[in-house]
């Protein structure tokens, strides 16, 4: 009786001897699992920029397109101009670019230069010319009224519009170019000649 005693005791700790041993060996297979990963890369199409084109009256070449290109207004010229007259000539500023632009103006003279002192002005103005006719006494406006300030011309630039006028782009800004002779023009600017210079600065509207 005994001996049986002794061998359930003995079968007892053949089996809590195998729990241990399973409880083993499942703790270590935890331990060696393989995690997996994955990665990627995103890349973008082409990231192209606009261009911002200031140009000028029917636009395109010749008529001040691409970046820092001049524009001869060889329309703006006048013949037999006397004291007191006054033309006015179109002006048609283009934004060609993509950004919208303000565009601001100076005005001086463009040599060669002939006359004594400074005899000619010049002003802006919005809307068309109005011309009183072609021969003595001409008188010039523009439609739309003046804009920024009248401009004698002299050797270094002045003002001509310091506040800038928006200009979306494809869109454009019709102007009008008034040129004058003083009243008060020497007499000893008789038979000179000059012309005018029109710096036109285009910057950027930011969002």
């Amino acid at each position: 009786m005994s001996r049986g005693r002794h061998a359930a005791r003995r079968g007892g700790g053949w089996r809590l001897v195998v729990a241990g041993a399973l409880l083993v060996g499942l703790a270590g297979t935890a331990g060696t699992w393989a995690a997996w990963t994955d990665s990627s890369v995103v890349t973008g199409a082409a990231l192209a920029s606009g261009t911002m084109d200031l140009q000028f009256d029917a636009g395109g070449a010749g008529f001040g397109d691409g970046l820092g290109t001049a524009y001869a207004a060889t329309a703006i010229a006048a013949t037999g101009l006397a004291p007191g007259e006054s033309i006015a000539f179109p002006l048609v500023v283009r934004n060609v670019g993509v950004p919208t632009f303000a565009w601001t103006a100076t005005a001086r003279q463009q040599t060669p230069w002939t006359y004594v002192g400074t005899p000619l002005t010049v002003t802006l103005g919005t809307g068309t010319p109005s011309n009183s006719g072609s021969s003595y006494p001409r008188t010039g406006s523009c439609t739309g009224g003046s804009v920024g300030a009248t401009v004698a011309l002299a050797a270094g630039e002045a003002s001509l519009l310091s506040v800038g006028r928006s200009v979306a782009g494809g869109a454009t800004d019709p102007m009008c170019v008034v040129v004058q002779m003083s009243a008060s023009a020497a007499n000893d600017n008789q038979g000179r000649t000059g012309a005018v210079r029109i710096d036109v600065t285009a910057t950027q509207v930011l969002p």
